[in-house]
């Protein structure tokens, strides 16, 4: 087996570690700390300005199409540099299944958002254990809603609720990752 990257992948590997080099340095990630945040929205919207955000989103969709293995490279820098991104969370457990799993509709409202960095995610499980049959879940928002989980226990169980995973922000990747604090 063949286990070399192709140039593209490459690229995304190259591009997060040059942005993340730069920006997630030893003393920005004190300051961060200090700061009490929690997610360094500086190096989300450069990467998100490179196109390493929608390296593994569809290309109808704003992305590149590059796949898992692109965002792999992104994730495997991301820890090294222990760069507080929310890439995990918004692209393999919010972006990949609902380009896999999701309707169209799903597809063109959250994917080109979420390539562009205007629109994070994040899953959301508080327990193991099944959901009463008396205990309805909440509907699904829009793309146009705002809204928040604080405060409630559910478990997002079915794709037509991965939208309550998001939180929805204005159109900038900055300030979506403001609103995500």
């Amino acid at each position: 087996m063949d286990f070399t990257l192709d140039d593209e992948q490459q690229a995304i590997h190259d591009i997060t570690k040059q942005v993340l080099g730069d920006l997630s340095t030893h003393s920005r990630l004190k300051d961060l700390a200090v700061a009490d945040d929690h997610v360094d929205c500086d190096a989300w919207a450069a990467l998100a300005e490179a196109g390493v955000v929608g390296a593994s989103i569809p290309e109808a969709h704003g992305g590149a199409g590059l796949g898992f293995l692109a965002t792999a490279m992104a994730l495997e820098v991301a820890g090294y540099h222990a760069s507080p991104i929310p890439l995990l969370s918004t692209i393999v457990m919010g972006a990949m299944p609902i380009a896999e799993f999701g309707t169209e509709a799903q597809q063109s409202a959250w994917l080109p958002r979420i390539a562009d960095g205007s629109l994070l995610c994040a899953g959301r499980s508080t327990s193991r254990a099944p959901r009463p049959a008396s205990r309805s879940l909440p509907p699904a928002p829009t793309a146009t809603d705002s809204f928040s989980t604080a405060g409630s226990r559910w478990s997002i169980r079915a794709l037509k609720l991965v939208s309550s995973s998001c939180q929805l922000a204005s159109t900038t990747a900055r300030a979506a990752c403001s609103s995500y604090r």
